[in-house]
């Protein structure tokens, strides 16, 4: 299952990154998409915010964000997920895509039930 969210990830993230402008609608397409990679589970569970974020020296904001069964941070909002420092360059867009889904089966109880 880990791979297979990763793989949403990648995918969201790689569409964004082909346009230079998406509108709701086409934000909707790419989540459809890569809600594909999980076709065999239900994806009620599945979150993805998925954001564009601005760095100005070593300060990351969010410039626009989507998301999918989940709340997306406002503009200037803190990202989901930091940048490491090492990846940020100042006046660069980085698109910062999360995935958690939540899975019950036989062993939920053994084991952690979110995955991100």
């Amino acid at each position: 299952m880990a791979r297979k969210l990763s793989n949403v990830a990648v995918v969201t993230a790689d569409l964004m990154g082909q346009s230079e402008s998406l509108s709701a609608d086409d934000m909707s397409d790419i989540f459809a998409g890569a809600k594909a990679s999980l076709a065999l589970y239900d994806t009620h569970g599945l979150k993805i915010p998925a954001c564009v974020v601005a760095t100005t020296g070593a300060t990351q904001k969010v410039k626009w964000c989507a998301a999918a069964n989940d709340t997306a941070p406002g503009e200037g909002a803190t990202p989901p997920v930091s940048i490491p420092s090492a990846l940020v360059e100042s006046g660069v867009e980085v698109v910062v895509v999360r995935t958690r889904y939540h899975l019950d089966t036989p062993f939920s109880s053994a084991t952690p039930s979110t995955k991100e």
